[in-house]
């Protein structure tokens, strides 16, 4: 399977957004409070607080984890279960799983950027989050079911 363009544009932004949340946290580490928002309920507002080396750092873990593994997945397309094995099937979950990677990156950074700000995450967040992951997961069943 031939990568696409739109998956060197994706990729490029999610990495460039997960860098620039990165520097962004190291260069800011010193007036980040020791305690940083580590919980937040489904209306966006503050619910809890931790250590900011270990849920800034977890995230930031995280964030990477996700987005250079589901890259290395990318790569391995017969591992996919996919219930119908075609060149469209294939081509749909690569472009659903490029959109999820981008969607990642920017649920993490913005979760990154609040926290180290500790800001809320706005009522928005939540609703907007469903959207774009379930929306890139239900575009790749489609398209896997189709195929």
């Amino acid at each position: 399977m031939k990568r696409r363009f739109w998956y060197w544009i994706t990729d490029a932004l999610g990495a460039l957004l997960l860098l620039g949340i990165s520097v962004f946290v190291l260069l800011r580490w010193q007036s980040i409070p020791v305690q940083v928002p580590a919980h937040f309920g489904a209306g966006g507002q503050i619910t809890g607080y931790g250590n900011k080396a270990s849920d800034l750092g977890m995230l930031l873990v995280l964030a990477w984890v996700m987005f250079v593994g589901m890259q290395v997945l990318a790569f391995f397309p017969q591992s996919w279960n996919i219930p119908r094995r075609t060149p469209r099937a294939y081509q749909a979950a690569a472009d659903a799983l490029a959109a999820l990677r981008l969607c990642l990156a920017l649920i993490f950074g913005y979760l990154l950027f609040c926290t180290a700000l500790g800001r809320g995450l706005g009522a928005w967040f939540f609703p907007l989050m469903l959207v774009f992951v379930g929306g890139s997961v239900l575009y790749m069943l489609i398209g896997a079911l189709r195929g």
